[in-house]
């Protein structure tokens, strides 16, 4: 009889604790996506400020690959196909991101592509990444135009 108590119990917990913790592991997964996008703009404005140069962070929606390379803008040449350490990767298919420039943003060459342009002077273009995963949850990634400092904003301050 003890036993078919101790089993009824687990078989409860587990069915209480078990929805939890998928939306846990969603979340994990959407801050870590957040995380790498956080990374390839520290990337991009180090490597601006280091080389007296644009950078571009490039985002491909439709394969969730992003890449940092030189940019365009201001007459630099092509843009650079460099593999920078930190500087190329991709989000989990499982996490949508959209681009959205921020006001009073030139748009972009089309060999551009959607993203966001590092400057030397250690500023940015305003940008922002909207991130969402399946289950519903939501982070921004915000560019800050004057610092170039991106900032993840809670799903509750969108």
């Amino acid at each position: 009889m003890e036993l078919m108590v101790v089993i009824l119990l687990i078989s409860i917990l587990s069915a209480v604790l078990v929805p939890e913790m998928r939306g846990t592991f969603e979340e994990a997964l959407l801050r870590s996506s957040a995380r790498q996008i956080v990374g390839a703009c520290g990337v991009a404005y180090g490597r601006a400020v280091a080389e007296g140069r644009p950078h571009r962070l490039r985002f491909d929606p439709a394969t969730g690959k992003f890449k940092v390379g030189r940019s365009s803008t201001g007459g630099t040449g092509a843009p650079s196909n460099v593999d920078l350490s930190g500087g190329t990767g991709s989000i989990d298919p499982r996490v949508s991101v959209q681009v959205r420039p921020g006001v009073n943003v030139s748009p972009a060459a089309p060999e551009e592509g959607l993203g966001v342009t590092f400057f030397p002077d250690g500023t940015a273009e305003a940008a922002e990444f909207l991130l969402r995963d399946r289950a519903g949850f939501r982070l921004s990634v915000h560019i800050d135009p004057v610092t170039a400092r991106p900032r993840i904003k809670e799903p509750a301050s969108l």
